[in-house]
């Protein structure tokens, strides 16, 4: 995992290549928190969604997502 100290530091193209990828994913996923097997799955399932959330706020920001 990469680690982004400030969002507005990813173009704006690779933020909307990874809503798209977030979106895809959303939609064929096939597991979830409560069939994660163990409290570090979670944990990741939960980072992943914040950073998912951090990146699509600042989109939205920048006027780029509605």
């Amino acid at each position: 995992m990469i680690l982004i100290e400030d969002l507005d530091d990813i173009s704006i193209e690779d933020k909307k290549i990874f809503l798209e990828l977030k979106r895809r994913g959303e939609k064929s996923k096939t597991w979830s928190l409560e069939a994660a097997k163990d409290s570090q799955r979670r944990d990741i399932i939960k980072d992943l969604d914040e950073i998912s959330e951090s990146i699509e706020e600042s989109l939205k920001k920048q006027g780029f997502v509605k």
